[in-house]
């Protein structure tokens, strides 16, 4: 009877301040989460797309492909090395360029070179014309050019940044609210016994809160996905199960600051 009064109590009165503060603090939590799976579903697509595209002299033999495959794998910061021929390459640009296709496939003899796709590490992407000038020109005698966009590259670590940047200050908020909970309580203890009864309002406010921040953050980003897929990347169940587990434990905070200070 007591818990069902204690309910009652906190549904009329409803918590307001422990409910908006609590919202402010864990919606901007799930924007946080948001915004991070989002750089890492941008980082993703970048890294499929970028690669340095070595090109071969038209007299180079197929029997010193393999050679030459080797030495590319060989080389540092390679994590993945593709062989394309010369019909490869025509059939990708009849796939991919169908117009230019049907301009130049009256040509006779197929003008598209035979090349190496490479895939870099990060490390490497951070000085990437460095890299292509200390392992690429003028070390292998086949290749012909050598070909990459350094604004992607570019592009490629920002993200990366961006994305360790909302992981440290997630982290930061999650042990903010460990130390208060700490200090708090070790202030409290002194004072006042633990009372789950007391405390329950304000925890189920603080639950609330944040269940509504998931649902803002919801309904905020389904249009997204109408409009465009690839932009729809909803964090993990466990992470908002986590972010549920922290307000309450806010709210028993707040509780246990309101009957302490």
């Amino acid at each position: 009877m007591g818990l069902l009064k204690e309910l009652n109590r906190f549904i009329g009165r409803g918590h307001r301040v422990v409910f908006i503060f609590s919202l402010l603090v864990f919606l901007s939590a799930e924007v946080l989460f948001f915004l991070k799976f989002q750089t890492d579903l941008l980082l993703r697509n970048l890294k499929e797309d970028f690669s340095v595209i070595v090109t071969l002299e038209d007299n180079t033999q197929s029997g010193s492909i393999e050679k030459i495959e080797n030495k590319l794998k060989s080389l540092p910061q390679i994590y993945s090395v593709k062989f394309f021929s010369k019909k490869k390459s025509l059939d990708f640009l009849k796939n991919s360029e169908p117009e230019f296709f049907a301009q130049i496939k009256n040509l006779g003899e197929n003008p598209m070179p035979a090349y190496f796709e490479l895939k870099l590490s990060a490390f490497a992407l951070s000085d990437i014309k460095g890299w292509v000038e200390k392992n690429l020109k003028g070390k292998i005698s086949e290749i012909s050019q050598v070909h990459y966009n350094f604004q992607n590259a570019f592009t490629i670590l920002q993200v990366n940044f961006y994305k360790k940047f909302l992981w440290l200050v997630l982290s930061l908020l999650a042990l903010l609210v460990i130390l208060l909970a700490v200090v708090v309580e070790f202030s409290a203890v002194k004072k006042a016994a633990f009372s789950f009864k007391k405390s329950i309002g304000w925890i189920l406010s603080s639950i609330a809160a944040s269940l509504t921040g998931i649902f803002l953050m919801w309904l905020w980003i389904y249009p997204i996905n109408n409009l465009n897929p690839q932009w729809w990347s909803w964090p993990p169940l466990h992470l908002h199960l986590v972010v549920i587990f922290f307000s309450a434990v806010f709210g028993w905070t707040l509780y246990r600051w309101k009957n302490t200070y």
